[in-house]
Order: C-alpha cells, then structure tokens, then sequence
C-alpha cells in the first residue's frame, strides 16, 4: 500500500446519537417484563431524568420499586404524581393501597382503596381493590385495631403481657377470663389466656382455650400457631404436620402475622417458610429486636444463606453478648435443640435428682424463670423436701432451717461453677450435673463438705472424663482449678464412694 492510498479512503461521519426519555423508557419496558427489575429500575430512573415531567414514567418506576420491596420510595413516587404531575391518574391510588398494606398500614392502605374506587368504580384494578378492601376489613378485625376497640380492652391487654412478663400467671389469668366475660370476641386475650396456662405447664389447659377460640373464630391466626407449638412441646409430630401443611398456605400482609408464623416455623424446625417470612420482614426494613434476629439467624441458617445468618446473629449479640458460642452453626453437641422440652421431660420423671436439675436449668432460661415463678407448676411436679428447698432457693424466696440453707447454698454453688464449665449445657453434659446432684444429696446433713467448690468441680471434670473414657490426668484438673492434686485424689475418691 503506497503512501497516498488513504488519500482514496471515505472520511468517517460522527452521528451523534443522544438518547431520549422515551427510549430508556422502552428499553426499561422490556427489561420489566422479562422480570429484570435492577435493570429495568436503572432504565426508567435514566427516562425519569431526561423527562421529569412525564407521569408515565414515574409510575413505571414505582411499580418497579414496589417489586423490589422499596415500598416507601414507591409511595414518595406515586403521591408526588398526584400532588404534582397528573392528579387524574387514579391507579396511583390503588399502588398506593398496595404498598400500605405490605408496610403495615392497614388503615391507610384501606384509605386509598377506597379513593380509587370512588373515582373509578369500573376501573382496570376495581375488582383488586375489591379484593383488597375485603382483605384489609378482616386483617383490621382479627388485629382488633386500637382505632376500632374500647381504649379499656387494649389497656386490660397490655397489663396483662405485663403480668405474664413478670411470671404473674394467676393475674394474669384472672385479668384475660376478665376481659373475655366482658367481650368474648377479643381473641387476643384468648390467644394470651393459652399462653399463661402453657408457662405453668399446664398444656392440656392450653390447647383447650385455643380450640375454644377456633370453634367461634376458624382460622385465627395465632391460635394456630400456638396450637401447633404445644404440639410440638408434646411431640405430637402428625399434629404438627397438619398444622405446617395449613399455615404454609396463608399469605398474611400484616407485620405482625409474618413474624408470628416466621418464629412458629422456626422454633418448629420448617425452615424454608420460616426465611420467606422473616426475610420478607428484612426486605420492608422491619428493625426488630434480639428475638427476631435471633429466629432469623436460624432460620437463614438452615436455609442456606449463612451470610444474612451470621449478620443477624451480630444483632443478637449485641444485646445478648453471654450468647456467644450458641449460634446455630455451633458444633451440635455444644447447646440443647430444645432445652424448655429437656425441662419438662427432667421434671416428668420420679427422680429427685433430675427435678433438681430441672430447676436449675429453669434459673438459666427466661422461660424457665417463668415457670419457677408459678406455684401451680411446683406443685404438679415438686413433693420432696429438697426440692422444694431449692426451689424456694432459685426463686428468692426463705429458708427457715439454716442447716437446709446452707446445705443449697453450696449445692447451687458447685451447679453453677460446673455451668461455666459446661456451657451451653448439651444432652451429653447433663450427666454431670445429675453426678452431681446425686452425691450432694448425701452431704446434705453435713453441709461443710460441699463447701469446696473447685475441688468438687475439678473432681467431678475427671470422674465424668473418665466414664467418657477420655484422657486426663488428676495434675490436670487441679491445676485448672487451681487445687492441689492430694485435694482432687481425696475428693475423688468420695465420688467413687458414693457412686461406684
């Protein structure tokens, strides 16, 4: 090629091409119904620039934001197209409506609903907003919406949670019978009523105040799934399956309902409608507290998505730091699956030693505490001496015979040096705390030799290694509890005494 053939070549010509609203607008279209909503949201916010006075466009990415759970962006849009752009575009109502109710807002979502249909009684969306409407009624009726109750039943409701906060069951009970005498159709109250006689451990009272409330109400809610937990405290597992099978076919949109049945499927082991509905929570930027992340850890991470679980477990700890270790990826022998089910089964049995331990174990759990403080439940499962002597210990109450006291005082003590020890306690470990409370029932009309608490710790760490038939030493354990190796031969030799 010589030097003068490009003289030969056509000139280049720059056309330039300046993209309109109209053409992101239809490329976002057709990224909206393929279902790629990032896409298709960067497209109609590009439209929206280039022509922010055009209605349609606004809409469009309002929709798109709606799908993509950013319900309060969407609103912002739409009320800014009625108040601004085009008051005449009624559908904006009918969005509207839609975005309240997934938020929540019941009452509001109800408003609008009913603007859309005054102004287009035979619109494109008049049989959504129909079906919506009636959806809305009954949410708010089952809800018992302050604005639609006495002020009085809601302010009896809440001294009640209060009552059952502080394990005052009897008040409780007396309040909540109290308040359906009056109005039998509160099902809150019922649904509470349920619970007080459950944190008593009486569960057949229970499920009869939730049948109760299922013959006059079908299909409330949270009767159904605290049915279906009862269930599972009794391992009732056929019952259980039902009860999934039915809830898993509900689509609440209230909050409130969603977090209820996303801790029922959790605690209950159905992990995949759990995340749904924890996660759709999540998504609405619902700011919950420990116990909601802590069910969302679980149910995230049974589900797979171990980053959302390790995240929400962060939240946990930093209300509950002493929680460290007890995630749900935790190696499984380190915490009890259930420890309230590994409680009750401990107290239904005839051994003092395991009722013992049942209530120690009650003094290291919320709900336990609750049980501990209602005395119809000790007095279903308590008659012997000592333990009503503890149990009179862990709840605060006196001891009249200081002999009795001092001989708990240093039982307790050494259960909770071991605790520190063996914590989270697991099924395995629940085997030296009954060695334990078994050898301390012998010593407890000469107290002074459960005084030494390490020395009985560092004893029972090498007896209960040892019948594990794993490796350790006497210089060992004194050494870690700081005892002298002559102190844990003398102390084990007493173990062997009284158990070998």
């Amino acid at each position: 090629m010589n030097k003068q053939s490009s003289a030969y070549q056509p000139k280049g010509k720059v056309l330039s091409f300046l993209p309109t609203g109209e053409y992101y607008y239809s490329r976002g279209m057709k990224a909206y119904r393929h279902q790629q909503l990032p896409k298709a949201k960067k497209y109609f916010e590009r439209a929206f620039e280039l022509e922010p006075q055009e209605p349609l466009i606004l809409c469009q990415l309002a929709m798109v934001y709606t799908e993509l759970g950013e319900y309060k962006d969407s609103n912002r849009l739409l009320s800014s197209i009625l108040d601004e752009l085009d008051p005449t575009m009624r559908e904006c109502h009918y969005l509207l409506a839609n975005n309240y109710a997934y938020l929540g807002l019941f009452r509001e979502a109800y408003r609008e609903a009913q603007n859309y249909l005054s102004y287009e009684p035979d619109g494109d969306f008049s049989d959504d907003a129909e079906d919506l409407l009636d959806l809305l009624s009954l949410e708010l009726e089952m809800q018992h919406d302050p604005i639609e109750v006495d002020e009085k039943w809601v302010l009896k409701q809440e001294e009640a949670r209060d009552y059952l906060e502080n394990g005052q069951f009897q008040e409780a009970k007396d309040l909540l019978e109290e308040v359906i005498a009056e109005k039998d159709d509160f099902w809150a109250a019922y649904n509470n009523l349920a619970l007080a006689h459950f944190y008593e451990g009486d569960l057949d009272e229970a499920k009869a105040v939730l049948v109760d409330v299922l013959d006059k109400n079908e299909g409330n809610l949270h009767a159904l799934c605290n049915l279906m937990i009862f269930f599972h405290y009794e391992e009732r597992d056929g019952e259980v399956e039902t009860l999934a099978m039915r809830l898993q076919k509900i689509r609440p949109i209230s909050i409130d309902h969603r977090f209820k049945l996303g801790a029922t499927f959790t605690l209950t082991g159905y992990y995949e409608p759990a995340y749904t509905w924890l996660h759709s929570l999540k998504k609405l930027g619902f700011e919950g507290d420990a116990t909601f992340y802590y069910w969302y850890t679980k149910a995230a991470y049974h589900t797979g998505h171990d980053k959302a679980a390790k995240e929400a477990w962060a939240h946990v700890l930093k209300e509950h730091p002493e929680r460290e270790g007890m995630e749900p990826w935790a190696p499984k022998d380190r915490g009890l699956e259930n420890q309230l089910q590994a409680i009750l089964n401990l107290m239904q049995t005839d051994d003092e030693e395991q009722h013992v331990l049942a209530l120690f174990m009650c003094s290291r759990t919320q709900q336990g505490e609750r049980w501990l403080a209602s005395e119809k439940w000790t007095q279903q499962y308590l008659s012997e001496p000592f333990e009503l002597v503890y149990w009179k210990y862990v709840t605060g109450k006196p001891i009249e015979d200081p002999l009795e006291e001092t001989a708990v005082l240093y039982t307790h003590r050494v259960a909770d040096s071991l605790y520190r020890h063996y914590h989270p306690m697991t099924w395995d470990s629940l085997g030296v705390y009954l060695m334990w409370f078994t050898v301390s029932s012998l010593y407890r009309e000469t107290p002074s030799r459960l005084r030494n608490d390490r020395a009985w710790v560092a004893a029972l760490m090498y007896m209960w290694k040892t019948v594990k038939r794993e490796t350790i030493t006497q210089q060992e354990v004194a050494t870690m509890h700081q005892v002298s190796v002559s102190t844990v031969r003398k102390y084990v030799k007493w173990l062997k005494d009284i158990l070998l």
